[in-house]
């Protein structure tokens, strides 16, 4: 087992407000179950390119559960990134990064792609660069799973809307790599919300 340090957790651009997440503190849910069969797959040899896609409604969790699958198979001694789908667009846009961040996302051993959907409800992008953007998006997850790579991704989006926001290709190659999980629970934000009011009751 691999120690996780703070550079460690940085280096895989885990957000410091989540560096504490453990499955512990996740309640007993279906998809904390199947998380938990994820990573323990890769204790052994792992199934190749096994991938999920956590979906639900906002503040569920599935941040929160996507930085516990990190830090363990970090623990493994496994190379895992973390991201959101903003800021993988930010960076494709931004071209003087554009090669080296496409490079290092194709090639982590584990890929945590967070917030899939919501850049394209970004009111700063013309549609051809979200067009441009979600390609690269799609190119990059697409070389991964030729190259039997693990990804996971979050989403607000459940898997039946694919079609309607993302090409036809992207929504195929989804449906066949993917195994998607619902995150199902209270909204953990307006938890934190009502706890911060009791602190000024």
């Amino acid at each position: 087992m691999f120690n996780l340090t703070p550079q460690s957790l940085e280096n895989a651009n885990i957000p410091r407000e989540f560096w504490g997440a453990v499955f512990t503190d996740v309640p007993e849910i279906e998809a904390k179950k199947i998380c938990l069969d994820f990573v323990n797959k890769f204790r052994g040899l792992p199934v190749p390119g096994l991938s999920l896609y956590l979906f639900g409604q906002s503040g569920v969790g599935k941040t929160f559960l996507s930085v516990c699958i990190a830090k363990y198979l970090m623990l493994l001694g496994k190379r895992v990134f973390l991201t959101s789908a903003d800021d993988v667009v930010s960076g494709i846009l931004n071209h003087s990064s554009e090669i080296n961040m496409e490079d290092h996302l194709r090639n982590v051993d584990v890929l945590i792609l967070d917030d899939l959907g919501k850049e394209c409800s970004s009111k700063n992008l013309d549609p051809g660069a979200l067009t441009f953007a979600s390609q690269k998006i799609f190119n990059i997850l697409k070389r991964r799973g030729e190259n039997f790579k693990s990804s996971v991704i979050t989403s607000n989006i459940p898997p039946g809307d694919i079609r309607g926001i993302y090409k036809e290709a992207f929504a195929s190659f989804f449906c066949g790599k993917f195994y998607s999980v619902k995150v199902e629970g209270a909204d953990y934000r307006q938890c934190q919300k009502e706890k911060i009011r009791e602190c000024f009751i």
